[in-house]
């Protein structure tokens, strides 16, 4: 579930040897006294899919937003050290039927006739977005193209989750380190495929004087050359640069 308007992001953090992926959902006020709820994490490697489940004691629930009778919940899974290019989170819980159900509210279910004792759901699965994983993209076309403006903004947007560090692009030279930041900037899904952008930007007043060859001294050189270091648990994306003004 992906609403921008309340900070609903999917985030990755690392602890340890394990990835944690945060996803929010709606469920039951009382979800966390359901004790049919299963979790999954589906795999994807090249053409290859398989699937396996994660245990509950991996799994935090916690509440974040109360309702009338549903609620917001964030819960954080421990996948350990998986391995894929892309995953998908699935949660799976059927005890949602008559008044007495904590799983997803009843009230997606079918076949109401207006009588709570005997209105049927089915066994829901709740999904996240594909979230890229080993294989991380960058959607950016302007770091595509090679050129990064001296104190200028630019978004960098990758089909991965939210970190919860927002210091998330890094320059390999120490200077640029010291003088470059980025932001989470916002979160949207395409084609099913969860996209995080972040704002990257340099102050320009740190840099004056002290950084050689920053402007364009031939047609066959552009200022300096950089990586920009995209860094998350689950793999590492590595964008080369000319940096110059």
């Amino acid at each position: 579930m992906i609403n921008n308007d309340n900070g609903q992001y999917i985030e990755e953090y690392e602890e340890g040897n394990n990835i944690h992926v945060k996803v929010r959902i709606l469920a039951h006020i009382d979800w966390n006294k359901s004790t049919k709820t299963r979790y999954y994490v589906v795999m994807q490697n090249g053409d290859s899919f398989s699937g396996q489940e994660i245990s509950s004691s991996n799994v935090t629930r916690t509440k974040d937003v109360e309702y009338s009778k549903t609620a917001v919940w964030t819960v954080d899974l421990s996948l350990g050290n998986v391995k894929a290019d892309k995953i998908q989170i699935c949660i799976f819980d059927d005890d949602g039927k008559g008044i007495f159900g904590y799983g997803f509210w009843e009230a997606n279910g079918v076949d109401k006739d207006g009588n709570r004792n005997t209105d049927k759901t089915y066994p829901y699965v709740m999904c996240s977005p594909i979230i890229g994983w080993n294989d991380v993209t960058n959607h950016n076309q302007s770091l595509k193209d090679g050129i990064f403006y001296v104190g200028r903004n630019t978004t960098l947007t990758m089909n991965a989750p939210k970190l919860q560090d927002s210091n998330v692009g890094k320059f390999d030279n120490s200077i640029l380190n010291n003088a470059g930041e980025s932001h989470f900037f916002g979160q949207n899904v395409v084609n099913n495929e969860i996209r995080t952008t972040y704002e990257i930007t340099t102050d320009v007043t740190k840099l004056d004087g002290i950084v050689d060859g920053l402007a364009s001294s031939d047609t066959n050189k552009y200022g300096l050359d950089t990586v920009l270091t995209y860094e998350i648990p689950s793999d590492n994306l590595k964008i080369p640069l000319s940096y110059g003004d």
